[in-house]
């Protein structure tokens, strides 16, 4: 996904906890804990859209999902809010819709039926 994000935006930045291997032309890292506000509005400052992908996909206790699934987010969406960041791609997990069938067909009007926290 990151020569086609580079290819398409040119100057991608890069969060998590750790630095990615591989770094390369037009990629930087910054350090950032999606549960702490502070570095947020900062990475938003500039940015013509964000690509949110970081959660704890798996179930956990509530403790440790609130930090990066639910304030995190918050983080993310408000730092781009007050950048005027135009555009934000959050991606989702299976657990949302994890009480359907796996046979039954879902569209955008489906009602979430969540399978955890």
């Amino acid at each position: 996904m990151r020569p086609v994000l580079r290819e398409l935006a040119g100057d991608v930045v890069l969060t998590d906890l750790t630095e990615p291997a591989g770094l390369t032309g037009g990629e930087r890292f910054a350090a950032a804990d999606l549960a702490d506000p502070g570095p947020w509005p900062g990475l938003a400052a500039g940015c013509d859209a964000i690509l949110h992908l970081g959660a704890v996909p798996d179930e956990a206790p509530f403790e440790l999902l609130a930090g990066p699934n639910l304030h995190g987010a918050f983080h993310v969406f408000e730092a781009a809010r007050q950048a005027g960041v135009r555009r934000v791609v959050v991606a989702s997990s299976g657990r949302v819709t994890g009480f359907y069938r796996v046979r039954d067909r879902l569209d955008g009007e489906a009602t979430p039926r969540p399978d955890g926290l």
